[in-house]
């Protein structure tokens, strides 16, 4: 199969500009022409022919120096090219029309989409196959834009509730009643990256097509840019070709075991990166090799997740620099690699935009790196160490164990949108974990209470308290000889016999995977839900700090919008500043902290602070304790317990639901049939061929050589029941 392949796309400005002499364009040092091209949106792939001409040096040879901008939500792209801070953009018809409309002095010049890649994105599972089947669910769209108006007035949806389009993917990745908009050639091939079935619905089959990700530039440009076009589109630069048939399995699962990196970079030191996350926001992250790092032996990997992890601010993390980093010379010095992602508000290790991005940091690191891929850990302190339960219950194919370190069990209730937890699901992987009796947010005492169910449910937990700390690391000294042997005789078995997963979501351990849940419930049955009483009793005045502040006291940032915490009730305000709390003076953050320590739930307080230079004295209560479960229980869920033997899978099931079965090579005998029962019932038999463009695709996607899927069997329970 062989494609034409045309540069044009990309070194269209590069052309334009250097046949414009004369035309007054900055001149940089070394005597080429600055261009800028500002998109429309986050690097994607429809804008991959721009920076493919920087990569391989056609700007150049034009003589030109480019500088691509990435756009992104409530960018004015029109007006930044109009007023000459950009040459080019790279924006849809409709919009650039809209804004002609409005006076804005810009055209379009090339349209290299012909058919508008704008879409509706819903899952498989949803049953959904038109746009004109869209009913009863929730549609991420931007009522800005005209498809949403088209839309709207062509095929008017029934029972669907529109939400802003977020931006992102994080909501669609665990809601099966749930569709965005997007673009065919990024959010649909992001979700599946990630897991998840999408179907995507174009709009131009219902008549919107308007050309879509044109360059456009200003009216001054266009007549000598559009001259270019034709002549450009009859100049094919060069060809390539696909193969026609891919390499045989066992090839492709060699070359993947045999994989090494060719360099590492410098042992010892911290080295910053950066990433893109699922909500378009770029995130640092911080990797460490040890001194004795040999490339052509994979290494074990620990990730460290950092607490405080609601603040609106990415922490610039260092060694030292942070409660964690008592653990950066132990790991260097064990041999391992130590990996600390950073998050925030909004992409905290609980949502899915923060847990997603730890994958991410993982698996390219494993494309770069010798990782020993069976001994890869999570830890964190605090925030960190709740984010390694999230982990453990929702994503815990990637991993050797858990180690949570004074952190909450219950973080799945603190994410948007919330999760549903399940405490079976740390049967498939081990957890260590530590609390200190004098913590005041997470006492031992009572997160010991939290997993008593636990245990019940089967999980494979062991759990330690140190009776004279707080909520510090001070037990390290005594506990790392301890945490090192469990890491030692700790390794992943990617192809154990017995799994059992739950979820109200999709989720996925190794070969077993639940693909979406039916609404009607559970199949009466033996099947307990392992849960356990919580109590809330947390002091919180409900304010995020102004992290910047150099002064006395303690300011306020943003105030929490929820009527019902005392910084709402009182009235603050961003720029308040606390000077004391009840009798406590209160001049720094560690002040306000002992402060708040000195109080219970329910408890009367007073308030002094300042506001534009006048003392304010304030008082209301602390909220009184709240009751309730540790894991949210408002939808069906579904529990599968699995089991692998000799070509044959055996499933209990609580109920009706889909799921898929991921076929490895080295476990299945693909020269064989398949059998699959389910509560003791044969209800599939099938011989497979191993696929090897599906053992790519799960390569590319997992970057982990020790786990092929050649093959899958996707089987709905409740039509496996009437079969």
């Amino acid at each position: 199969m062989t494609h034409t392949l045309r540069r044009w796309t990309g070194v269209l400005a590069a052309l334009v500009l250097a046949s414009l002499a004369g035309c007054g364009q900055p001149q940089p040092a070394g005597g080429r022409d600055h261009v800028r091209i500002a998109l429309n949106w986050f690097p994607e792939p429809e804008h991959g022919g721009f920076y493919a001409a920087l990569v391989h040096g056609y700007y150049q040879e034009a003589g030109l120096d480019v500088e691509i901008l990435p756009g992104g939500p409530d960018v004015p792209l029109l007006q930044r090219v109009a007023a000459g801070q950009a040459t080019f953009g790279v924006e849809n018809a409709d919009l650039i029309l809209i804004g002609r409309a409005a006076g804005v002095a810009v055209q379009s010049v090339m349209a290299p989409i012909q058919v508008s890649p704008r879409c509706i994105m819903v899952h498989e599972e949803s049953g959904i196959t038109r746009l004109e089947d869209l009913r009863d669910m929730t549609l991420a769209m931007s009522p800005q834009n005209p498809f949403y108006h088209y839309l709207l007035r062509h095929v008017p949806p029934t029972g669907v509730t529109v939400v802003p389009y977020p931006g992102s993917v994080a909501r669609f990745l665990v809601d099966m009643d749930y569709g965005q908009q997007g673009y065919v050639l990024s959010e649909p091939l992001l979700a599946r990256r990630e897991g998840a079935r999408p179907r995507s619905l174009l709009l131009s089959e219902i008549g919107f097509n308007p050309y879509t990700s044109t360059l456009f530039c200003t009216d001054e440009l266009a007549p000598a840019a559009r001259a270019l076009v034709a002549e450009l589109m009859a100049a094919p630069v060069g060809r390539f070709t696909l193969p026609e048939v891919l390499p045989e399995w066992r090839e492709v699962a060699a070359a993947a075991l045999a994989w090494r990196p060719a360099a590492a970079p410098e042992r010892g030191v911290w080295i910053r990166d950066t990433l893109a996350c699922l909500d378009g926001v770029s995130r640092h992250f911080f990797c460490r090799l040890p001194v004795g790092y040999d490339p052509q032996l994979p290494a074990p990997l620990l990730l460290d997740m950092h607490g405080g992890v609601s603040r609106e601010k990415l922490p610039d993390l260092g060694d030292g620099d942070f409660p964690e980093g008592y653990l950066s010379q132990w790991a260097t010095e064990r041999g391992m690699i130590l990996v600390v992602p950073t998050g925030q508000r909004g992409a905290a290790w609980w949502d899915e935009t923060g847990a997603r991005h730890v994958l991410h940091i993982l698996r390219v690191l494993k494309s770069r790196l010798a990782v020993d891929h069976e001994r890869v850990f999570v830890t964190g302190f605090s925030d960190g160490g709740s984010g390694s339960y999230f982990l453990a219950q929702f994503h815990p194919t990637d991993f050797a164990a858990f180690l949570p370190q004074c952190g909450h069990p219950g973080c799945d209730n603190w994410g948007e949108p919330k999760r549903q937890a399940y405490f079976v699901n740390l049967r498939n992987r081990p957890v260590y974990a530590i609390n200190n009796e004098k913590d005041a947010l997470y006492p031992a005492a009572r997160i010991h209470g939290y997993l008593l169910p636990a245990w019940e449910a089967g999980a494979d937990l062991r759990f330690h308290s140190y009776p004279d700390y707080g909520h510090r690391p001070d037990y390290w000294e005594a506990e790392q000889e301890r945490m090192g042997a469990f890491l030692d005789r700790t390794s992943r078995d990617p192809l154990r016999s017995r799994l059992t997963l739950e979820g109200a979501d999709p989720v996925r351990c190794d070969w077993l995977e639940i693909l979406a849940v039916d609404s009607t419930g559970r199949f009466p049955g033996e099947w307990t839900d392992w849960n356990s009483r919580t109590v809330s009793d947390r002091v919180v005045l409900g304010f995020q700090p102004d992290e910047s502040f150099q002064g006395k006291g303690y300011r306020v940032a943003t105030v929490v919008a929820d009527s019902t915490l005392p910084a709402a009730r009182l009235g603050l305000r961003a720029g308040d500043v606390v000077t004391a709390l009840g009798a406590h003076k209160v001049d720094s953050e560690q002040a306000f902290r002992a402060a708040v320590s000195q109080f219970k739930a329910g408890d009367p307080f007073t308030l002094e602070l300042l506001r534009e230079g006048r003392r304010l004295r304030l008082s209301d209560h602390f909220n009184p304790p709240q009751f309730g479960w540790l894991h949210d229980r408002t939808r069906p869920s579904l529990r599968v317990e699995a089991s692998l033997a000799d070509n044959r899978f055996d499933l209990r099931a609580s109920g009706p639901g889909r799921v898929t079965l991921w076929l490895d090579p080295q476990v299945i005998d693909f020269s064989r049939e398949v059998t699959v029962f389910l509560e003791g019932r044969e209800i599939l038999r099938h011989r497979l061929e191993p696929d090897a463009r599906l053992l790519l695709e799960e390569l590319d996607r997992q970057r982990d050589p020790t786990r092929l899927v050649a093959g899958r069997l996707e089987i709905d329970l409740e039509a496996a029941r009437t079969w």
